[in-house]
């Protein structure tokens, strides 16, 4: 009887700590910005800005991509004639490239997007370096990288390429889509790029999340 207790007691304590494990990774997916330098002030616009979009195209954003790409639709309709748009979709490389350029023809960069098909593995890390040196190019006050992915991808020499970035000053901001992306790591390049991240387990509220994300880069009220 006595035994039997004890084993309750152990069960109730391992529950207790599990719970306590969860609700510590629930706050962790939360939308976070980690710099307010962009918000705007007092209801001003910022200044314009030079955004290039790194999207996951893998097979496992079959059943994701809908929701992405009217959620992405959206963020481009909102962009100001003085900013300019780049899209780069990647799988295991580099697929669809669309050159950064200013927004005054919203309907190319539409396209571009209907036309992403999901399929591959995930491997951004050329999508990255290809990103910078769109962005190096320009010559927006405001240079920002927003990075969408629903899978896991090695971190081998990734921070190096992040830290190049934010040096040169332009800001990365992360969307975490699903259950089964590596939410940490995206935190991290949030954290690191001085951006913001964004969780979307549910890929319906994406449209939410990048309304937040025009709202933070000032580009919306």
């Amino acid at each position: 009887m006595v035994r039997f207790a004890t084993l309750l007691f152990v069960a109730f304590l391992l529950l207790t700590f599990s719970e306590s494990i969860a609700q510590r990774g629930a706050k962790k997916l939360s939308t976070q910005c980690f710099s307010n330098k962009r918000v705007q002030a007092k209801g001003k616009a910022t200044k314009s800005i030079a955004i290039v979009v790194l999207l996951d195209k893998s097979g496992s954003m079959a059943n994701k991509m809908k929701q992405t790409k009217i959620a992405l639709s959206h963020l481009i309709v909102n962009l100001r004639p003085g900013d300019t748009f780049g899209l780069l979709s990647f799988d295991s490389t580099i697929c669809d490239k669309f050159p950064l350029r200013p927004t005054l023809n919203k309907e190319k960069a539409l396209k571009a997007l209907r036309s992403i098909v999901p399929q591959g593995g995930t491997h951004p890390h050329e999508a990255f370096a290809l990103a910078h040196n769109m962005l190096k190019k320009s010559t927006s006050p405001n240079k920002h990288i927003l990075f969408m992915t629903d899978g896991h991808f090695s971190r081998k020499n990734f921070f190096r390429k992040i830290h190049s970035i934010v040096k040169s000053g332009i800001s990365i901001s992360t969307v975490s889509i699903g259950q089964l992306t590596d939410a940490e790591l995206l935190q991290r390049v949030a954290k690191v790029g001085k951006g913001c991240f964004y969780p979307a387990k549910n890929p319906d509220v994406l449209d939410k999340r990048l309304e937040h994300e025009l709202r933070w880069l000032g580009v919306i009220r």
